[in-house]
């Protein structure tokens, strides 16, 4: 009786240390949590190139994005689980080994009670799968389609972080180019300021003349901080993308180069996005992976065949083995599930499902691309028109303003008519400008759209 109680005892003690509650401090738990998040690795400020042109924003953002890090970790997922499908083609190899105390046994068949005793084993047990109506083959594929599809993602997240780049890049570009010119407007509004005040002191013009240009000073004044906060904003954007959210934003400028652009055809445009976007591959790839899969269950159907063998050895009472101990044997097996109340059939009709909503998600997505390809390439053609336009407008509007301030110096012309005239040249400068970085940008869409911006 006493040796029942110290059983009931000991499990006792074993089933409430196994089940007790361990209760984690408040303050372990936030220490915990920040493990893999140092501030100071991420405090330190990245090196610019004082002079940041596209391509290298671009070379910077594919070195550095975490976004574009992570992504690179789910091809290095998706190649182990290659490696777990190639490893189902080799046999396992299993140990195991125990020591049993028997302590009350029921009574034989011929009504004898058995005395207690201890038993100790161990062997070696290996099992190899020879048939499996080819499902390893057709899993190891759908993994292999799965792995593209995922390089393809990869691929498809590296041409969207390019595009974005390029969009902070010109919104850059475009605010430092609106500082400039309304710095100009300011600088002008100045010289006419001193050349006014100058003529009022002499009794040549008027107060409401010299109070028009401090006002127009100051309005020219307030759209450069309007322009220096975008481009300051821009820049924050910019290096954020580029991995580099403590790099100094003073210690840079961006810069390009203005060049003639040429537009695809719109068929050759289509055939350069069918060839290459990321996207679409991707979703071509998922499909053949459900087209694996759906013959991997297929599998099911069929009857797996094994290879078995064990070698080892069982003694009573002593942890001793010799050789009238050992157990050994070889052979052949088969499973064959006969019945499972139709859930093969039901994960067949799953990957079934699957590769058709993918068949629907890829005619999708390529008619969307055909759309947006057809509204940019449009968009793109427009915008060189309207920047040929622009362009003799603002030098026609330069001119018109260089022969009004010469009649105004002269005193023949009214300061409407100057105000009008430096309203025009203004914004002649400004809409020149935005169309020109407009269609560099539009062109680098077109690029993103057609999946060549990396290229």
């Amino acid at each position: 009786m006493n040796t029942v109680k110290c059983i009931l005892v000991a499990l006792a003690s074993l089933c409430s240390f196994s089940c007790q509650t361990i209760i984690v401090p408040e303050n372990t738990v936030s220490t915990t949590l920040n493990t893999n998040f140092a501030i100071e690795e991420f405090n330190s400020a990245g090196v610019l190139p004082k002079s940041l042109s596209i391509d290298k924003a671009k070379k910077l953002a594919l070195k550095n994005n975490p976004t574009l890090e992570a992504a690179g970790q789910r091809i290095l997922k998706a190649k182990a689980v290659i490696e777990q499908a190639k490893a189902l083609y080799y046999p396992t190899v299993t140990a195991a080994a125990g020591a049993i105390h028997q302590h009350h046994s029921p009574q034989g068949l011929n009504n004898l009670s058995t005395e207690s005793y201890e038993n100790y084993s161990a062997q070696l047990n290996t099992q190899w799968l020879i048939f499996d109506g080819f499902a390893r083959k057709y899993k190891l594929l759908s993994a292999r389609y799965n792995e593209l599809s995922t390089r393809e993602s990869y691929k498809d997240t590296q041409r969207l972080l390019i595009d974005a780049v390029s969009q902070a890049f010109y919104e850059t570009i475009l605010a430092a180019k609106q500082m400039e010119i309304n710095k100009e407007i300011q600088e002008i509004n100045e010289d006419f300021l001193k050349d006014t005040t100058v003529k009022e002191e002499a009794g040549a013009s008027t107060k409401t003349e010299v109070n028009n240009f401090i006002v127009n000073k100051n309005d020219s004044y307030i759209a450069y901080l309007q322009a220096k906060n975008s481009f300051q904003t821009s820049k924050l954007v910019l290096i954020e993308l580029l991995g580099l959210p403590e790099a100094d934003t003073e210690s840079f400028t961006t810069i390009y180069k203005s060049s003639k652009i040429n537009v695809p055809k719109y068929k050759t445009a289509m055939g350069i996005a069918l060839n290459n976007r990321p996207d679409l591959r991707a979703l071509q790839a998922s499909i053949l992976s459900s087209e694996a899969q759906v013959n991997e269950a297929e599998g099911e159907y069929y009857p797996r065949v094994f290879l078995e063998g064990s070698y080892g050895a069982s003694s009573f009472n002593e942890a001793n083995f010799e050789e009238s101990d050992r157990n050994s044997y070889y052979g052949i097996a088969m499973n064959w599930d006969l019945f499972t109340g139709n859930s093969t059939a039901a994960l067949i009709m799953q990957r079934t499902a699957e590769k058709e909503e993918n068949l629907k998600l890829l005619k999708s997505q390529w008619f969307e691309v055909i759309s947006q390809i057809r509204q940019q390439r449009n968009s793109l053609i427009n915008a060189i028109e309207r920047q040929e336009v622009q362009t003799q407008s603002a030098d026609l509007n330069k001119s018109i303003y260089e022969d009004t301030k010469e009649i105004y110096e002269n005193g023949a012309t009214t300061i409407t008519r100057v105000n009008e005239v430096l309203t025009n040249y203004s914004i002649s400068r400004l809409s020149q400008v935005q169309f020109e970085i407009e269609t560099l940008r539009r062109k680098d869409l077109l690029n993103a759209l057609m999946g060549i911006n990396n290229k």
